[in-house]
């Protein structure tokens, strides 16, 4: 079973701390054929994986969770989530077929009654919690109208309501606001740093938004590995990867990291499909060879290892360089910092002592430090690549 601390701001799986660290296949769990699920699956709880965040609402089709025997279909491959020991995540609505936010303002032919999706959400809420699901009330959502806060205000009660899971609602890239109406009913904050190249502050300026509010917070949305947009001409890689999730992390999103690479969240069979503002798109299966899975496990080994639970965002820390990229997070034990680059910095603490990771390569390195009037001077530049340095008191 698995419960929030909201204390602490993590979650806890049979009476152990854990860092949330879902894969994305929104589209998986309607359009995986089974035995490829299976394949998928064992593939990512090898890596590290604990979660798996998944779209219940098809966005080919939102008409279909009409059919008799679609949430069956559906459950089947929770079920095997479920079987693997990992934590099935279960996006109820998507806003495609909710009305007044960005994906219905200017088209409202996808939209469903509100009737049909309350009884759709019970009856996901009450069929999936015996999987130790968590509950994302809604997908990509934002909210532009009041129809649109009405809605998932109802959708949101009727699921917690039916279920003892945790529940939350994944936000739409860059938003903040969660109406009163449905923040009564969240154990915890779901925000979305998301794809664009040029605003990958989001990743720490939400966190420490968020974290302000006093839940616990995850990232449920990273830049995608492989994602590009036609207008850029650039797809994220492995280092973006791990920077947007460190920085995500150390600022306050320390409930956990949704990653996703560019083939699996869309779940493509067939190379090249494209949308009208992405690149085109890997298969599954060659999204399931991109490196950056396997830094963020990695990433989870670390905090779980190590017990960076309890951190609080601490920039204040860092003297120089006044560089809002480099983040900082401490608790009473450890003071740990994201280093995107190689440079020198300085630090308001007096450390007992102080390791550092090649985060490329993962090799352990013990740093060049200087003590000078409680001022500590930490050296990085042994290696072209980002690094994580770690303070012990």
């Amino acid at each position: 079973m698995v419960v929030v601390n909201k204390e602490d701001k993590h979650f806890v799986q049979d009476g152990r701390k854990i860092f949330y660290l879902a894969d994305t296949a929104w589209r998986g769990g309607y359009k995986a054929r089974i035995e490829d699920w299976y394949w998928y699956l064992e593939t990512r709880k090898k890596q590290g994986f604990n979660a798996i965040q998944i779209n219940l609402t098809p966005w080919e089709n939102y008409r279909a969770i009409l059919k008799n025997d679609y949430i069956d279909q559906i459950e089947e491959k929770v079920k095997i989530v479920f079987e693997k020991g990992m934590i099935p995540v279960i996006t109820v609505v998507w806003c495609g077929c909710v009305p007044g936010t960005w994906a219905t303002v200017s088209d409202s032919s996808n939209i469903l009654p509100l009737q049909t999706l309350e009884d759709f959400s019970k009856e996901v809420a009450r069929r999936f919690s015996k999987y130790n699901s968590i509950f994302f009330s809604g997908g990509d959502v934002d909210f532009r109208t009041p129809e649109a806060v009405e809605y998932y205000s109802v959708i949101t009660k009727v699921i917690k309501e039916n279920t003892n899971c945790p529940v939350s609602i994944h936000l739409a890239r860059g938003w903040t606001k969660v109406p009163s109406e449905i923040d009564q009913y969240i154990d915890f904050y779901t925000y979305q740093s998301g794809h664009d190249r040029h605003h990958q502050e989001l990743t720490w300026e939400l966190a420490n938004e968020f974290y302000n509010k006093g839940k616990p917070v995850i990232n449920g949305e990273i830049c995608y590995e492989g994602i590009g947009y036609k207008s850029d001409g650039y797809r994220f890689n492995s280092f973006d990867v791990r920077k947007a999730f460190w920085q995500s992390f150390l600022s306050g999103s320390f409930a956990g990291i949704g990653y996703g690479g560019h083939g699996i969240w869309n779940w493509c069979e067939v190379a090249g499909e494209e949308t009208e503002r992405h690149l085109s798109s890997f298969t599954w299966k060659e999204a399931l060879k991109m490196k950056g899975a396997n830094d963020v496990c990695f990433a989870r080994w670390l905090i779980e290892k190590f017990n960076f639970f309890g951190l609080k965002p601490s920039q204040g820390v860092l003297l120089s360089p006044e560089n809002p990229e480099i983040r900082v997070a401490k608790n009473e034990r450890n003071c740990v910092l994201y280093v995107p680059y190689a440079t020198k910095i300085v630090l308001d603490i007096s450390p007992k002592d102080v390791w550092g990771i090649n985060m490329e390569t993962r090799d352990l390195f013990v740093p060049k430090v200087d003590l000078k009037d409680n001022h500590t001077k930490v050296d990085t530049l042994n290696h072209n690549s980002d690094s994580l340095i770690i303070v012990e008191y």
